[in-house]
């Protein structure tokens, strides 16, 4: 209840104490525990940041990318798209201005996002178990994908680090970041996000070239689609994976360049 809640995030800062599991340059996240009486909760914390003064200045105004994540995350549950639950979005203000902010989401028990997913089943399970289960994976992340697309969602931030697996495998969106509602999802959004995807697979040695084609083959599988569009999408994919590539490198330079990591 409220009672609970106030009680739990009576020190927010404290949260961000714990040992974190992102401190980059755009947010901070951790994995904590409020605790309030005998009740306790694992969750995580995510605190947005600004990388240089212009960005500063413009989380200054509202709404903040914590509301925006707070709005986006409940946009997905409401739609049946299994997403962490925010929990809780803290502000604080100065007017109508955000001097600083934080939203809570859910902890998903036992889940890992794709690339640490990948790794642990392929030590964990024979070369048979590890090749059937990697086929049944790459097919229903393609479905998943499909399923943000068809009911409204953009996502501009489309890699294997923002997609949780839990045992099932059961798949769920974190970081809500890059996600808008639109009415309509166009084809260029559409083949941007899987080059996005394909791209942050790129370095992973669990992922091969036969195993994004059937993601992306998934993906344009249905009910009354031809059946030959993923051929087509293939092709223009390969140039824009060649750009987004291309992109990726420049900023890791710029990073190191200015921040010393990337």
């Amino acid at each position: 209840d409220r009672d609970w809640w106030r009680s739990a995030l009576g020190d927010p800062a404290a949260l961000l104490k714990q040992p974190t599991c992102k401190d980059s340059h755009s947010a901070a996240v951790a994995i904590a525990a409020l605790e309030a009486g005998r009740a306790r909760l694992e969750v995580v914390v995510k605190r947005p940041l600004a990388r240089n003064a212009q960005r500063r200045i413009r989380q200054l105004f509202p709404p903040s990318r914590a509301r925006r994540g707070w709005r986006i995350g409940h946009a997905l549950l409401n739609r049946n798209i299994p997403a962490a639950m925010p929990l809780a979005l803290l502000e604080r203000r100065a007017g109508p201005f955000v001097l600083d902010q934080m939203l809570v989401t859910e902890l998903i028990p036992d889940a890992l996002d794709l690339p640490r997913h990948f790794q642990r089943e392929r030590a964990d399970r024979s070369r048979r178990s590890w090749s059937r289960h990697k086929r049944a994976l790459a097919e229903a992340i393609g479905r998943f994908v499909r399923t943000l697309h068809d009911r409204g969602f953009v996502h501009r931030d489309c890699k294997a680090e923002n997609i949780l697996v839990a045992p099932g495998p059961r798949l769920y969106w974190i970081d809500f970041d890059g996600i808008r509602l639109r009415r309509r999802v166009g084809r260029a959004d559409r083949l941007a996000a899987m080059a996005r995807l394909h791209v942050s697979l790129l370095d992973s040695p669990y992922v091969s070239i036969t195993d994004r084609a059937r993601c992306l083959r998934a993906y344009y599988r249905g009910f009354g689609r031809d059946p030959r569009a993923w051929r087509d999408a293939w092709r223009r994919l390969a140039p824009l994976v060649a750009r987004k590539v291309r992109q990726r490198e420049a900023r890791r330079a710029w990073k190191r360049a200015h921040y010393g990591r990337e």
